[in-house]
């Protein structure tokens, strides 16, 4: 009745030997780029959305780590900052309007094709869903900060950060 579905895979170790998937490795370099220029600017001006971008950060790094390697159990490691970036976003999900959510929603639904029925030949699939989900989450991401900003909404943090100030 269920077939066991498996993910088609880049070709092993095409590009160098060090690095497994090399075109998916490559492709969470918008996670971690975006995410740094972010943080950046954070240090000068005022940001609520500290703690989303060095998840981002994380996101970037543990995909990379997933790619680069052969080892199975690495998928644990690609999606624990991806679960904990959605369960500490759900809150934010009010201060979003409906662009924002219908870019999270495109991305999604890329992942699911792309991991259901192929539409693009791998691995550029999987490539352009890192690309259109570190985009879609910065857009995400600068619009609540925008609107939090603008509309001077509370902003509730977790309690191991300091207070936000705008200085």
């Amino acid at each position: 009745m269920c077939q066991h579905y498996e993910r088609k895979l880049e070709p092993f170790h095409t590009h160098t030997q060090w690095i497994a998937e090399f075109w998916n490795t490559m492709s969470n370099l918008p996670f971690i780029l975006i995410g740094i220029v972010r943080l950046e600017t954070q240090l000068v001006n005022f940001r609520p959305l500290y703690l989303q971008y060095q998840f981002m950060i994380f996101a970037g790094i543990c995909s990379a780590i997933h790619h680069a390697t052969t080892q199975k159990w690495t998928i644990i490691i690609d999606w624990i900052p991806i679960v904990s970036s959605i369960l500490l976003n759900l809150n934010y999900l009010s201060y979003a309007e409906l662009p924002e959510i219908l870019i999270l929603l495109m991305a999604f639904f890329w992942l699911l094709t792309d991991h259901v029925v192929t539409p693009m030949p791998v691995p550029w699939g999987h490539v352009v869903w890192h690309i259109m989900a570190a985009y879609s989450i910065d857009t995400f991401y600068q619009k609540i900060e925008r609107n939090i900003l603008l509309n001077k909404l509370e902003l509730y943090t977790l309690d191991i950060l300091p207070p936000l100030t705008n200085t």
